[in-house]
């Protein structure tokens, strides 16, 4: 059930991607050196998933995103692979500088000020007064009572 449930979510995500508005660049993230493998058991042989027994999760992941990146490429949407050697810290520190020299580089693009987002701020600022940071006080009996609805 657990399999049908993320197939079906997935093929959700790819109808958005594929016939949605084109508006957006889809990020592939492969993985070289997968740490652990898991195979799929043989006991579905008499349902529609039979063909898996035997196969790998890794595989199925792989198969999953190089079906997907075909499909966009069809519907022209354009998308980037990003492939990390394996995950670790570092390789994984290494993806989220990228994506936030991009998220700087869009911002510059579309005349963003991604530095200066109001609504960041005042989420950084309710986890302070959450977190029980001095000065904070008021706001987060506010947000006590606000969550308390």
């Amino acid at each position: 059930e657990m399999l049908r449930s993320l197939v079906g979510s997935e093929m959700c995500i790819r109808d958005r991607y594929n016939e949605g508005p084109n508006n957006k660049i889809i990020n592939f993230i492969r993985v070289k050196e997968f740490d652990t493998t898991v195979e799929i058991p043989k006991i579905f042989e008499f349902t529609g998933i039979g063909y898996l027994g035997g196969k790998t999760i890794n595989e199925l992941i792989n198969a999953e995103a190089d079906s997907t990146k075909v499909a966009l490429v069809d519907y022209q949407r354009p998308n980037v692979t990003i492939t990390l050697d394996r995950v670790d810290p570092y390789h994984i520190g290494q993806l989220l500088y990228l994506f936030e020299v991009q998220t700087a580089i869009a911002g510059e693009l579309y005349n963003i000020n991604t530095f200066n987002q109001p609504g960041v701020e005042q989420a950084k600022n309710y986890t302070y007064a959450l977190m029980g940071r001095a000065g904070y006080e008021e706001s987060a009996a506010m947000l006590n009572e606000k969550m308390a609805l």
